[in-house]
């Protein structure tokens, strides 16, 4: 049976949530944790937000970096992000530079990113 009423309809996920699952489903394999496990450490340290903040970075780079990242946030807590990690880079020249910013945080990338594709 299939037609417009059809009780089988896939319910519609944003690329966003989408990609939240299945980093949900790829941080809980890569560290052999249940669901329930990854679910508390999740909600206890912000991680969900974290993924959701950085999706138009995660959903193009190996998921490897965002398991990395995922770790630190639960080894430092939830006031850890991203942006820590590039603190130690030097900054580079103003005449010239593209791409991000030694200071400028993921999330803010990511939020450029998106205005970008709107328009």
């Amino acid at each position: 049976m299939s037609g417009k009423g059809s009780i089988h309809k896939k319910p519609h996920l944003s690329k966003e949530n989408e990609f939240l699952v299945f980093a949900v489903e790829y941080y809980r394999n890569a560290k052999n944790l249940t669901g329930e496990e990854v679910a508390e450490l999740f909600l206890k340290n912000g991680v969900y937000q974290l993924i959701i903040d950085n999706y138009f970075l995660y959903h193009i780079e190996s998921p490897n970096n965002f398991v990395f990242e995922i770790d630190e946030r639960i080894k430092c807590g939830p006031s850890w992000t991203p942006a820590r990690l590039y603190e130690h880079l030097p900054r580079p020249e103003a005449s010239g530079s593209t791409g991000r910013g030694a200071g400028q945080s993921r999330a803010a990338s990511s939020k450029k990113a998106a205005e970008a594709q709107r328009r």
